[in-house]
C-alpha cells in the first residue's frame, strides 16, 4: 500500500498567530525559521508549533517570577515557607516543551527517526551561473 507524503515547504505562513505574546513570538521567529531551513516543517504544524511557543512563554515567565521573588517564599501571617507555586507551572511547562520539541523533530534522536529530505534552498543568478 503506497503512503501520502507530506509535502514540506519553505512557503509556510512565517506570521506568528495573534495569541502569542511577544516572547511567544520571538520563540516563534527563531523556531520557524529552523524548522523550515531543516526540512521538517509542513503546515499541519502549524498548532502544535504554536502550542510548543505558548509552553515557551509560560516557562519564561514563570521563571522570571521565580527569579524576582525566589523559589520559597514566606506567607505573611503565618510566617510559614512554602515553595513557589511558579515552580511547578516551570516544571510543567518545561515538560510539554521537551515533548513537544520531539513530536517537532527538533531534538537530535527525533531527526534521526525521521526520513525527510531537506528542503533545497533557490540558488541565487550567481550561484546558478557558476554551477
Amino acid at each position: 500500500m503506497k503512503r501520502n507524503t507530506i509535502k514540506i515547504s519553505q512557503d509556510i505562513d512565517p506570521e506568528p498567530p495573534g495569541e502569542l505574546n511577544e516572547t511567544g513570538r520571538a520563540v516563534w521567529d527563531e523556531t520557524i525559521k529552523l524548522l523550515v531551513d531543516s526540512g521538517i516543517l509542513s503546515e499541519l504544524d502549524h498548532r502544535l508549533l504554536t502550542l510548543y511557543c505558548h509552553m515557551w512563554q509560560t516557562y519564561l515567565e514563570a521563571v522570571q517570577e521565580i527569579s524576582k521573588n525566589g523559589l520559597v517564599l514566606t506567607d505573611e501571617k503565618t510566617c510559614k515557607q512554602y515553595r513557589n507555586p511558579l515552580c511547578s507551572i516551570a516544571s510543567d511547562a518545561a515538560g510539554h516543551i521537551q515533548r513537544l520539541a520531539k513530536e517537532l523533530g527538533m531534538t537530535p534522536k527525533a531527526r534521526q527517526s525521521l526520513k525527510i529530505k531537506p528542503v533545497e534552498k533557490q540558488k541565487s543568478s550567481k550561484a546558478k551561473f557558476f554551477d
